[in-house]
């Protein structure tokens, strides 16, 4: 499998151990520029890994690049081959889980070496994934299939088609969204200075652009996923949070790259599309007639174009 790249069977225990957490950190389709940073800490720490398997870890962190479905398959069928036969009932994390997995898959005893500092390691990346709650091991072992002992009476509906009939078509990118303005790095603050809140806003902005969402508009051609309804989507569930990112996102991608694309030519296309869906081009818009707020359609400025000068 080429996007995989190595055979399960030559994974060591301790990969084994982690593709639990990858695959449930990876459910809800995000991981936030803070659990990145945490997760690669981690991961430069991992003795026991092969500098392959490293690389392979950090690959699967490229908010850009989530997992395919072929990759999320080839982890449920690894993980299904070694987790079937756990005896889950007495376990109260993830992590317990993945160590378990880890000892189970060894050969021989001197395979597995210091393994409270890989306990610890298995806990360390359920915390930098978010995942230290048994919603995430549960979330695991439903996929599972695996069968344990029910704590607690079900509901009497199921959340999944109630939140699937509230959200729609686009559940999908909604807890996407969702899920990032969860973490610590988008949550709103309070800035009273003006300047530390616009460098605040555009560095938020940056961050989601990195997550591949300023280009969702756009032909992929240049850069886009063409994804138009995805995103509005995401303009609209950035109103959750901070309304001065919202607004912000909806300038550079939306009005800025609107224009730029709708306006423009091949040339400005070529030129600026994939850039400004970056984030590396930033664009802001300005009105020439004062009193009409966002009233575009009551202008009367007029604009001329000398071609001596070049200006307008």
């Amino acid at each position: 499998m080429s996007e995989v790249g190595i055979h399960p069977e030559s994974f060591s225990p301790e990969m084994l151990a982690l593709l639990p957490l990858f695959y449930v950190g990876w459910s809800d389709s995000v991981l936030s520029p803070s659990e990145m940073k945490l997760i690669h800490k981690e991961i430069k720490k991992y003795g026991f890994l092969s500098e392959e398997e490293k690389s392979y870890l950090v690959k699967w962190t490229n908010p850009k690049s989530p997992p395919s479905k072929e990759l999320f398959q080839f982890w449920v069928n690894t993980i299904k081959e070694h987790a079937s036969n756990l005896d889950v009932d007495d376990k109260t994390s993830l992590a317990e889980i993945c160590y378990e997995i880890a000892t189970k898959a060894v050969r021989s005893e001197d395979m597995l070496h210091d393994r409270p500092m890989i306990k610890k390691s298995l806990q360390d990346m359920e915390r930098a994934l978010g995942l230290d709650n048994m919603g995430s091991m549960n979330l695991l072992l439903d996929k599972m299939e695996i069968e344990r002992s029910a704590d607690a009476e079900p509901y009497s509906f199921s959340v999944e088609e109630l939140q699937s009939a509230l959200d729609g078509d686009k559940k999908e990118t909604k807890d996407r969204i969702k899920r990032l303005l969860e973490d610590d790095f988008f949550r709103y603050q309070e800035l009273r200075i003006k300047e530390d809140q616009r460098e605040n806003t555009l560095a938020i902005v940056k961050a989601l652009a990195d997550q591949g969402l300023g280009a969702y508009a756009f032909p992929a051609k240049y850069g886009g996923g063409e994804r138009m309804g995805e995103h509005i989507t995401v303009f609209e569930t950035l109103g959750y949070g901070d309304l001065s990112v919202l607004i912000k996102f909806g300038v550079q991608f939306g009005l800025f790259g609107g224009a730029v694309y709708g306006l423009g030519t091949e040339k400005h296309h070529r030129l600026y599309v994939e850039a400004l869906g970056k984030a590396e081009l930033l664009g802001c818009f300005a009105m020439t007639e004062t009193g009409h707020g966002s009233n575009v359609a009551g202008l009367e400025t007029t604009a001329t174009y000398n071609p001596d000068k070049k200006s307008i």
